[in-house]
Formats: C-alpha cells, sequence, structure tokens
C-alpha cells in the first residue's frame, strides 16, 4: 500500500513540476500557437517575422529553409517561438510594482536552419531581453544545437509599468519557451518546468 501511495505521490509532484509558472505576468508565456510563418500569439507585440514552431519535420519559416538537426521539445513542451536577429523580437508591456524584484526565466535553444548548398544559420546564440528600449540581461550562448537552455534574470522594477522584449542575440536563429515573469529573486530556485 505504502509503494502505491509513493508512486502517486510521485506523479502528482511530477505533474506539478511540469505546471506552467505560477503567478506569471507575461500572456502566453508558453507561445502556445498554431504553427506558421510569422505567426505569434497576440499578446505579444513583434518587430519584422517571427514564426512558430514544434517538433514536426516541417520548418515554418521563410521559404526555402530547412532544419540542418531534428528539433527537440522545450521543458514547457508543445509549440515554442523562433527569432533570427534582433530585428525579430516579442515584446510585451507589463505591470509591475516600482522598487519590487522580480524574476525573468525562460528556455531557449540555438536551432539551426538552411538552404541546401546555399545559407547556414547554425553558430551558438543567446538571448538579449531589453527592458524599456535599454538592454538588461544577455544569455549565455547555447553551444549545442537544438538543446534547450534556462535562462533567469532578476531585477528591480524601475516604474509601474515596463515593455521587455525578447531577440535573439546575433544574427541567427534561436527558439524561445516557457517565459515567466513572476515577483521575487526567484532565480537561485527550481524552474517549474
Amino acid at each position: 500500500m505504502r509503494y502505491w501511495l509513493l508512486i502517486i505521490f510521485l506523479l502528482f509532484l511530477g505533474t506539478l513540476l511540469k505546471a506552467q509558472c505560477s503567478g506569471n505576468l507575461f500572456k502566453s508565456g508558453s507561445f502556445t500557437h498554431a504553427v506558421g510563418e510569422d505567426v505569434h500569439p497576440e499578446e505579444w507585440s513583434t518587430g519584422s517575422t517571427p514564426d512558430v514552431n514544434d517538433t514536426s519535420a516541417t520548418l515554418h519559416t521563410t521559404s526555402g529553409y530547412q532544419w540542418i538537426g531534428k528539433p527537440l521539445p522545450s521543458f514547457d513542451g508543445g509549440t515554442w517561438q523562433n527569432l533570427y536577429s534582433q530585428r525579430e523580437y516579442l515584446e510585451q508591456t507589463v505591470y509591475v510594482t516600482k522598487g519590487e524584484a522580480y524574476t525573468i526565466r525562460f528556455e531557449y535553444a540555438a536551432q539551426g536552419i538552411e538552404i541546401p548548398g546555399s545559407t547556414i544559420f547554425k553558430d551558438p546564440v543567446g538571448i538579449y531581453i531589453f527592458i524599456d528600449g535599454e538592454l538588461a540581461y544577455t544569455s549565455p550562448d547555447d553551444k549545442t544545437q537544438y538543446t534547450w537552455e534556462k535562462g533567469c534574470y532578476q531585477f528591480i522594477a524601475r516604474s509601474d509599468t515596463m515593455t521587455i522584449r525578447f531577440c535573439a542575440s546575433i544574427e541567427q536563429y534561436v527558439g524561445l519557451d516557457g517565459v515567466c515573469l513572476i515577483a521575487g529573486k526567484q532565480c537561485g530556485r527550481p524552474a517549474p518546468y
């Protein structure tokens, strides 16, 4: 009997750890959307033409490109947003409390693409986070194609509303998922995914 209770508890705990970010101040931080070129959840504003992709074999981006490897699912699961360079970005205005501490958590993955025999993007790449137009954080480059890395950034809010932007750190193709903004200093704690 104790064995079955332990199994049930562990399954329940696994479900909690996989759950979405509790108290997320971003809307649609999981980028759950139909896949496609130049698409994004409506809660996000964009620059240029970011894409939504998943683990299917089809790459949804500018015509002619294909994956150079097999996309892996993020820890957050489902679809994710792809960005190329600083021209393709996602941003959202959020309401916070001036002077309070906040944490941004996210997943990102270098995801190489190519036009066979012509153009290839497969270099390490990270994520820039801009707050109100100012570069606030640069993640380490993801040097392993298609593997998802976790990023975390803590800051003190300078005003009650802030516009937070995500983009690639260089001119490469990067996946972004599981974007979460929560109150408090949370970088030292386990991520919810």
